[in-house]
């Protein structure tokens, strides 16, 4: 199986001093690309629709569990409070890897505030949402070709391109 739109974590990226990349076990979250079209109807009653794009609305789950995980949260509010405050829009990758990535510029949207996971100290979860700034003329083709270590029926570990690591 190849993973659509790629398989990887979530990236925030304002500018080079100002970017977060949240590691592989916080949720990737989901992207729906959502239809923007208008339906005219002719005067036989007819409808014609005009297809306008699509728009991206991204939605997150975030956890902040561990005591490194709070750092990476609050790069993340400065990103959002930057934003927002310089009315620009903010380079989202969901499922960031190093391979072709979903490259989406989003604004967000809705409340902010983290949601308590117990009632103990354990951790605690963010709902985020984002859409995107454009429109795009057509879905992304994205699919990631992930390479993992393969064990041969020689007991060798295969990498790409036929190389192999004798155990």
């Amino acid at each position: 199986m190849y993973p659509i739109f790629n398989y990887g974590s979530p990236r925030f990226y304002v500018h080079e001093q100002l970017n977060v990349h949240f590691d592989t076990r916080q949720a990737a979250g989901m992207v729906v690309f959502e239809p923007v079209e208008e339906f005219i109807t002719t005067l036989g009653g007819k409808s014609i629709p005009v297809f306008k794009g699509y728009r991206a609305n991204v939605s997150l789950k975030l956890y902040n569990t561990r005591s490194s995980d709070s750092d990476q949260h609050l790069i993340l509010m400065k990103v959002i409070n930057h934003a927002r405050q310089m009315r620009k829009a903010i380079l989202l990758q969901p499922r960031y890897c190093n391979g072709r990535t979903l490259d989406l510029y989003v604004y967000p949207e809705g409340d902010f505030g983290y949601k308590e996971i117990t009632n103990l100290n354990a951790g605690q979860s963010i709902e985020l949402t984002f859409h995107s700034e454009d429109l795009l003329t057509s879905l992304p083709l994205i699919s990631a070709n992930l390479a993992f270590l393969k064990i041969d029926k020689d007991s060798f570990l295969k990498l790409k391109n036929n190389h192999r690591i004798i155990i």
